[in-house]
């Protein structure tokens, strides 16, 4: 549809146009439904923005679901790390906790699951489970400040999947780009061969650290 209508108005010349001309643009029934469309014109090219001043005024704001935008973020870097030597696989596979009667409960639907490569290029075992959270961390309080219901979240994950390696993914904090220790839980748990860790991930937000490595240390 852009090509469509970039073609369409091909011949008509390019102009410098303020956001006073935007403002001065008739505002009738027949522009009503481009409304909104050129107030936030207005506002681009006035370079409007929130100001410690005095009185009421507008600048325009965008609201993002942060969870959903860090765990994509740290999904990405999953996939970097992993390389070929592994498969990503974002929300999911969803699986059910329980049954009731002829009936599935409990979905669940991990952020991040990282599986080992088959013979045949696709995923074969899981490696790991990787739960995003956009949360502040505690260094200072209990468990680091890791909450119990995550870690509850992860168990079922543990049980169901038959994973013994999880992760909770937090984004790092500026105060502790520094740190090179971070704790791995060790469930206590006779349900699955072998240990159970939850190793917490911080997860720096910018591409220029992400060379800092975290060696994590054991909690038991």
């Amino acid at each position: 549809m852009w090509f469509e209508t970039y073609t369409r108005y091909a011949s008509v010349s390019a102009t410098r146009i303020s956001s006073a001309d935007v403002a001065r643009l008739p505002r009738d029934r027949t522009t009503h439904r481009y409304g909104q469309l050129l107030t936030w014109c207005e506002w681009l090219l006035a370079m409007a923005s929130p100001a410690m001043s005095a009185g009421t005024s507008q600048a325009p704001g965008l609201l993002f679901d942060m969870n959903k935008l860090f765990e994509a973020h740290t999904a990405k870097l999953e996939e970097a790390d992993s390389g070929s030597s592994r498969v990503v696989h974002t929300q999911g596979p969803p699986l059910p906790l329980a049954t009731h009667g002829p009936l599935e409960a409990f979905m669940l639907k991990p952020d991040i699951t990282v599986w080992h490569v088959g013979e045949d290029g696709g995923a074969s075992g899981i490696d790991r489970i990787v739960d995003a959270k956009w949360k502040r961390l505690n260094p200072l309080a209990a468990n680091f400040g890791v909450e119990e219901a995550d870690a509850y979240q992860l168990l079922a994950y543990a049980l169901r999947y038959g994973c013994t390696s999880l992760e909770l993914a937090y984004p790092r904090p500026s105060e502790l780009v520094n740190l090179r220790r971070s704790p791995v839980f060790k469930l206590m748990t006779a349900e699955l061969e072998g240990d159970i860790t939850i190793t917490v991930k911080l997860v720096p937000l910018w591409s220029d650290d992400s060379s800092d490595s975290i060696n994590p240390t054991e909690i038991h």
